[in-house]
C-alpha cells in the first residue's frame, strides 16, 4: 500500500506569483497562480491568501466546477465583522451572479494574465453573509448554470 505513487502533487511552488488583490474587511485577499500535477498532467489553478492582521490560506487546490465557472468560497470569522469571500475563473462570454438574501450581485471581474495558465477572467465577491445561489449567464442574459451553494459554504469550517 505504501509503494503507490502520489496521484496529486503541487508543482511550481517557487513560481507562484500574485496577480490580483481583493479588498476585504480583514485586509486583502491575494490571488496567486498554482499548478497541480495529477497522473502526470499539469492543471493550473488558484491559491488565495488572506493578508492583513491575519495571514492565512483561504483556498488552495482544485476549484469546484460549475461549467464554465471554476470557483471556491470561504467564510472568514476573524475580527469583529465576519464575511464570506467567493472567487473563481470563468471562461469568456459569461457573467456570474451570487444571490445573497433577496438580492442578486454581479461578481467583480479582473482579467487573468496569460502567464497564470488559466483561460478566462477572475471573478470575485465579498459579503457580510453567505451567498445562497450562484448563477452563470451568457452575455445574452440566458441562465447557463445555477447552483445552490449556501449549505456547501456553511458546512465548510470557518477560517478563524
Amino acid at each position: 500500500m505504501e509503494c503507490t505513487t502520489i496521484l496529486v502533487k503541487h508543482v511550481g511552488r517557487n513560481e507562484q506569483r500574485q496577480f490580483a488583490k481583493i479588498p476585504t474587511p480583514a485586509g486583502s485577499l491575494a490571488v496567486l497562480n498554482r499548478v497541480d500535477r495529477m497522473l502526470g498532467k499539469d492543471y493550473p489553478g488558484l491559491t488565495a491568501v488572506l493578508e492583513g492582521s491575519t495571514h492565512a490560506i483561504v483556498g488552495t487546490g482544485p476549484l469546484r466546477l460549475l461549467p464554465p465557472l471554476r470557483w471556491e468560497a470561504r467564510r472568514i470569522c476573524t475580527g469583529p465583522s465576519p464575511f464570506t469571500v467567493l472567487y473563481g475563473a470563468v471562461k469568456g462570454g459569461y457573467r456570474v451572479f451570487a444571490r445573497v438574501g433577496h438580492r442578486l450581485y454581479a461578481l467583480r471581474t479582473k482579467p487573468i494574465p496569460i502567464w497564470v495558465g488559466l483561460q478566462g477572467t477572475l471573478v470575485y465577491g465579498v459579503w457580510s453573509s453567505v451567498p445562497h445561489e450562484l448563477i452563470v449567464q451568457s452575455t445574452s442574459g440566458q441562465i447557463v448554470e445555477k447552483m445552490e451553494i449556501g449549505n456547501l459554504i456553511e458546512d465548510t469550517p470557518c477560517l478563524q
